[in-house]
């Protein structure tokens, strides 16, 4: 997915190429809370959370030493260049909605200590790859968008429910996938 030791961004630049301007502000971090009932108890909690998101939602991966357009460069890390990406750029206007409704979507583990939630409205399998993590202030929770794109292929994927993944993070228990 990303580079965890690249700090995940809290407002993006727009982006111009060919004359087009491409506004990015819909993908600058914002807080939302959620207020999850658990289903054992009914006792509901609330979760103050800060949702930032990282440029592979509106970018594409290019190995290095491969051509690519140099009008669209983001940016670069170790192993790949970051190239703007119009068909992610376009599905990324969706992600504000899918994660303020995530406690009402069906989440699934990643592959990577993540999660995804797999968006259908739009005809094809929109996979959304986030984390979810306790800050350092005594109640915040922040959960990472690090990757959105179409994915023709589904790996089949363990359920896990939103509301728990908040609960867990906010003590600092890492969840797991069922063996």
């Amino acid at each position: 997915m990303t580079n965890p030791n690249t700090p995940p961004h809290v407002n993006h630049p727009d982006f111009t190429h060919q004359g087009k301007r491409y506004t990015l502000g819909h993908l600058n971090g914002f807080d939302h809370t959620y207020t999850s009932v658990d289903p054992k108890t009914s006792a509901s909690a609330s979760y103050a959370v800060r949702v930032l998101f990282d440029d592979h939602c509106y970018t594409k991966g290019v190995a290095l030493g491969e051509p690519y357009d140099p009008a669209l460069f983001i940016s670069q890390t170790v192993r790949e260049v970051r190239v703007f990406d119009p068909q992610r750029y376009q599905l990324s206007l969706l992600l504000p909605a899918l994660v303020k409704d995530l406690l009402n979507r069906q989440c699934y583990f990643g592959e990577q200590e993540n999660f995804v939630t797999v968006d259908l409205s739009t005809g094809e399998k929109y996979n959304v790859y986030f984390s979810l993590s306790k800050t350092g202030k005594r109640a915040g929770l922040r959960l990472r968008v690090q990757s959105a794109y179409l994915r023709e292929q589904q790996d089949k994927l363990q359920k896990v429910r939103f509301g728990l993944l908040l609960r867990n993070a906010q003590h600092n228990i890492t969840t797991r996938p069922p063996r």
